[in-house]
């Protein structure tokens, strides 16, 4: 389903179907590993659109209020992961690597396109920062062989990124691997970065 330009897909995409349709999926497959998911939780965009992305964060889970808030200026394809990730935190996953985990796990489930599509990028995003660590030459390999369609992808997500940045990188790290810690997340912000061998777990089992 991908073609050399994905661009037709940031047309309006309800915001409203994107929370219903995320909440139902992430209930479907929590049920399915045996969580417990009753209760209608909300994830809602959170205004001024930019916001939560100056202080260095996509999106942010208010245990205080029960909601979950995603930054409606993300590109489009990063929302649906943002969004199911964030719906997992409502429904009482608090890892930050699980969360990534349940959200790639509704797009690797799903049927919608979008949603399929969001996921799987997001993981390869994370696998790309490991082998950019781990082997230059290989990385450098794999972005010469990539398919077009996913550089343009890629590329697109970069370019929306560096459009709105955090208002001090280092501030932001460091406030959200504090607040994290404090939370019993031990590993801080790292933990974001678990999911390539959450899913290598998922898939050898």
């Amino acid at each position: 389903e991908i073609t050399s330009d994905t661009l037709p897909i940031e047309s309006p995409v309800s915001y409203s179907f994107m929370e219903d349709f995320a909440r139902s999926e992430v209930k479907e497959n929590l049920n399915q590993l045996g969580f417990d998911t009753r209760g209608f939780p909300r994830t809602k965009e959170f205004f001024p659109a930019g916001f939560l992305r100056k202080m260095g964060i996509l999106g942010i889970y208010f245990p205080f209020t029960g909601e979950g808030y995603i930054d409606p200026s993300l590109h489009p394809l990063e929302k649906p992961f943002t969004l199911a990730h964030e719906m997992a935190h409502s429904f009482g996953i608090t890892h930050e690597g699980e969360a990534n985990f349940v959200a790639w796990l509704v797009g690797d489930n799903s049927d919608n396109p979008l949603f399929r599509y969001s996921a799987q990028l997001k993981l390869f995003r994370y696998q790309l920062r490991d082998l950019f660590i781990s082997d230059r030459n290989a990385y450098q390999k794999i972005l010469e062989d990539l398919d077009p369609g996913i550089k343009n992808d890629l590329e697109s997500i970069h370019r929306h990124s560096r459009r709105i940045r955090p208002i001090s990188d280092r501030l932001s790290r460091l406030s959200n691997d504090v607040f994290l810690k404090t939370q019993g997340v031990g590993k801080g912000i790292q933990s974001y970065a678990e999911l390539p061998m959450l899913v290598y777990a998922w898939e050898s089992r």
